[in-house]
């Protein structure tokens, strides 16, 4: 689970250089024009916890858990502002960056989710001492 949570950060971070909005298929806006630098932090720091994350430390995962949520709030508002009710909207696409910050991020919320479950259900059957 650590390492799916990983490849999504390292996902965001490429999605966070890739085009965000696109005319005609010609990019107009990288990700880095835009809040793709917000995304770009949140995955490295995603990332960095859950490859660091020792022993049976939850705070990581919760860090990284909340981490994905911001990103997957953040990757939808601009999705929104991409695909607006205004004239330069209707010509505007998203781009692929913009669609793989959104998934990379739904991801790692999963990834960290099943992470945290997990390592509470090995918590609880391990003996007590």
């Amino acid at each position: 689970m650590k390492w799916w949570g990983v490849g999504s950060a390292l996902l965001m971070i490429v999605g966070g250089i890739g085009p965000w909005v696109t005319v005609g298929g010609t990019t107009i806006a990288n990700g880095t024009e835009k809040d793709g630098v917000f995304l770009i932090a949140l995955g490295l720091i995603a990332g960095g916890l859950l490859v660091w994350r020792g022993g049976a430390a939850k705070w990581p995962a919760i860090v990284a858990l909340s981490v994905a949520v911001l990103a997957v709030v953040i990757s939808i508002a601009d999705l929104g502002s991409v695909s607006g009710d205004s004239i330069a909207a209707a010509l505007a696409d998203p781009g692929w960056g913009l669609y793989l910050d959104l998934v990379a991020s739904i991801s790692l919320v999963a990834a960290t989710a099943v992470l945290l479950i997990k390592s509470r259900s090995t918590a609880a059957a391990a003996p007590a001492a």
